[in-house]
């Protein structure tokens, strides 16, 4: 045998954590093509971009990946928002609401961002379009996110029969448990915007 014993054991935590840090990578890159598109600057892209990269707390915090996962698949759905809007095709629709899905599935609190993906999608998408072009669009959108749905409905049905009652990290859960404190951490938000902005 190559590896053995506790070899094995620092060969995979290498691995996992290497995984972590490409996830990283590939969220600070896109952090810079979205700054670069958001302020018409490669300066600014680059300066976000290091601050994101220095910033993050994913990499250190992130067990499981699923963290740095969850960061790389909001800042991709919303680079493929913005090169929608930019006049992109129904490819950039598709790709948008694919990683907009992933995102809600990626942990229980992601889907706290899909609504306002949604609603930043048809923001760009009333750009020079009519309403019919918008409504095929966003229907497009929230139909590209069903799969990770039902993915997660079929999570909780099989954990639901070995356990015998809802696993505490499943979307059901918090749609189920945390409405209130949605719609009071949205309330603090909106009115902090309101107030400071």
């Amino acid at each position: 045998r190559l590896l053995g014993g506790p070899d094995v054991v620092a060969f995979r935590a290498f691995l996992f954590n290497a995984y972590i840090a490409l996830q990283t990578a590939l969220a600070v890159v896109l952090v810079y093509v979205l700054g670069k598109d958001l302020y018409s600057s490669a300066r600014t892209g680059l300066l976000v971009a290091l601050i994101y990269g220095f910033g993050t707390m994913t990499f250190a915090y992130s067990g499981l990946g699923h963290e740095t996962m969850l960061c790389l698949t909001l800042v991709a759905s919303l680079v493929a928002i913005r090169k929608f809007g930019g006049g992109g095709r129904w490819r950039w629709v598709a790709a948008a609401g694919l990683l907009a899905g992933a995102t809600a599935a990626t942990k229980s609190y992601g889907v706290l961002f899909t609504p306002f993906l949604f609603v930043y999608f048809v923001l760009v998408a009333f750009k020079g379009r009519s309403i019919w072009g918008v409504v095929a669009r966003a229907f497009v959108f929230a139909l590209c996110m069903v799969p990770f749905a039902l993915g997660d409905l079929v999570y909780l049905r099989a954990m639901m029969a070995q356990t015998g009652h809802v696993p505490g990290g499943s979307l059901h859960w918090t749609l189920r448990r945390v409405p209130y404190g949605l719609l009071g951490m949205y309330w603090s938000a909106g009115k902090g915007f309101f107030v400071y902005n």
